[in-house]
């Protein structure tokens, strides 16, 4: 019982969980579209990758020199300029994270535009797009304040340290699983099948794969969650 108190006492986790309830009803009801709400996902991503990015560099800026080349040397990241190695004490590991993180989703932004452009004309609603947007970075503000205060207690542990590298490519995989999956259903199956059906499905299982992941990558059933700003929110 205690576990599962643990689990429901984490606000970000009702947070997100409100957002896709709301995403389905949205959707349900037409008052979201089809090609909002796949950038609405890829949105959702994207403020992902900032808070780690944010996490990371200011990990990186409470260590000595020596502590941030040894969590490089133990990540077992590496950077080569015309194949030469660039020595750990000149290069960051958030900068390396933003560049990996922000290059695939630049090409992936590309690539949802022309889908926006040359199959979803007339479905994309700016107004909820900046609405939903504003959510998910509200949202991610006072997830980042928890995670602080979670990271602070653990900058000596460089296998967490490691495993944060990785976390948000995890995190992110289904959303863009379930992206790619929609795509595909709107330009291969759209006159043998139900879009709306198909899609409210796809919500509903990302919104269980957003909150399992969730859970299982920030242990929430190990001890409550830091509140963010002492417990004010």
């Amino acid at each position: 019982m205690e576990k599962l108190r643990n689990i429901l006492s984490d606000r970000e986790l009702w947070a997100l969980l409100c957002w896709n309830l709301t995403l389905l009803v949205f959707y349900q009801t037409e008052i979201l579209r089809t090609s909002t709400l796949i950038w609405l996902f890829y949105m959702q991503n994207v403020f992902i990758g900032l808070q780690f990015f944010l996490r990371i560099r200011k990990l990186e800026n409470s260590m000595s020199e020596a502590e941030r080349i040894r969590w490089i040397e133990k990540s077992g990241a590496t950077v080569s300029i015309n194949n030469t190695e660039v020595s750990p004490a000149n290069f960051r590991l958030s900068n390396l994270f933003a560049f990996n993180f922000g290059l695939f989703h630049f090409v992936y932004a590309i690539f949802i535009g022309v889908i926006t452009v040359m199959a979803l004309t007339g479905s994309f609603d700016t107004k909820y797009l900046a609405i939903g947007t504003a959510f998910i970075a509200l949202n991610a503000f006072f997830s980042l304040q928890s995670d602080y205060q979670k990271d602070a207690d653990r900058v000596k542990d460089h296998s967490y340290l490691t495993r944060l590298l990785r976390i948000p490519f995890i995190r992110v995989f289904p959303m863009h699983f379930f992206i790619l999956a929609g795509i595909f259903v709107l330009v291969e199956m759209h006159e043998s099948v139900s879009t709306t059906i198909l899609f409210l499905m796809f919500i509903a299982a990302k919104t269980l794969s957003d909150v399992l992941t969730h859970v299982i990558i920030n242990k929430t059933w190990q001890a409550q969650r830091p509140k963010a700003f002492g417990g004010f929110i």
